[in-house]
C-alpha cells in the first residue's frame, strides 16, 4: 500500500502550496477470528471476535529510511441482517497504524501513519441480499491480511442464493481503487472468500508503479446442519 503526505504548507500567489512525502507500506499481517450465528424468523445475527498481529515496514521514498512497527488489535462485533436492512457495530481495540493520503499543517512530519488505541466499525445494508443490496462497511474489513481497508461500499447480488453466496463490486479507501468480491461455500461446513483490488489511483507527481492485490479468507462451520 503507498500513501502520501502533504505537509509544511507555503503561501504563493497561485494560493497554498505543500511539500509532498510519498510512502511505501508493507505489512505480514495474521487474523483468526470466531463469530456465533442465530438464523431464525427470517433474520440473522452474527456475534463474535477477531484478533489479529503483525508488522507495519514503512519505507520514504525521499530518504529511503525505514521503519518497522508491531501491531495488533482485539475486535469485538456483533452484525443483525434481515430480508431488507441489516446493521452492525464493533470496536477495534490495541495497538495498530492506519495510513491515509492527507494534508496537514505541520512544517515536518515524523511519521507516514497514526497511531490508535481504540477504533470504531460499524456496518449498513439496503435490499435482499440474494437480489439486489447496497451496503457501507467502517471497520469490518480491519482483522485481514490489508489492513489499510477501513471504508468499503458495494453493491451486489446472491444471484438468487439467500444464504450462502455473494458477488460484489465497489470501492475500497484509502487505495482509492475499485474491487470485486466473491464469497461462497466449497462444502456445506467449508467456506471461502476472495477478493480482488484494481490498481490504486495514480500518484501523478511520482514514479511509484502500483498493481492489483488479492486478499481471501477461508472459512469452517462447526456445528452446521
Amino acid at each position: 500500500f503507498y500513501n502520501e503526505v502533504n505537509f509544511n504548507p507555503q503561501q504563493g500567489e497561485c494560493g497554498t502550496s505543500y511539500t509532498t512525502e510519498y510512502y511505501k507500506h508493507e505489512y505480514k499481517v495474521g487474523a483468526v477470528g470466531y463469530s456465533h450465528i442465530i438464523d431464525k424468523n427470517n433474520s440473522i445475527t452474527r456475534y463474535g471476535a477477531n484478533f489479529h498481529a503483525g508488522t507495519n515496514k514503512t519505507t520514504s521514498f525521499s530518504t529511503l529510511e525505514t521503519e518497522s512497527n508491531f501491531m495488533f488489535g482485539f475486535n469485538p462485533y456483533i452484525k443483525y441482517d434481515k430480508k431488507w436492512v441489516g446493521v452492525g457495530a464493533g470496536l477495534q481495540v490495541g495497538n495498530f497504524k492506519k495510513a491515509s493520503n492527507e494534508t496537514i499543517d505541520e512544517t515536518t512530519i515524523e511519521d507516514a501513519q497514526k497511531d490508535y488505541n481504540f477504533a470504531p466499525e460499524f456496518y449498513l445494508r439496503f435490499g435482499p441480499r440474494h437480489i439486489l443490496d447496497i451496503d457501507y462497511n467502517y471497520g469490518f474489513l480491519f482483522p485481514s491480511p490489508y489492513p489499510n481497508l477501513y471504508q468499503r461500499i458495494s453493491i451486489g447480488s446472491g444471484f438468487g442464493q439467500k444464504k450462502d453466496f455473494t458477488l460484489r463490486y465497489g470501492y475500497v479507501y484509502p487505495t482509492e481503487s475499485s474491487f470485486l468480491y466473491a464469497e461462497g461455500l466449497i462444502k456445506k461446513r467449508f467456506g471461502l472468500s476472495l477478493m480482488y483490488i484494481f490498481k490504486e489511483d495514480e500518484f501523478y507527481e511520482s514514479d511509484i508503479s502500483t498493481s492489483g492485490k488479492i486478499v481471501f479468507g477461508l472459512n469452517y462451520r462447526f456445528d452446521h446442519k
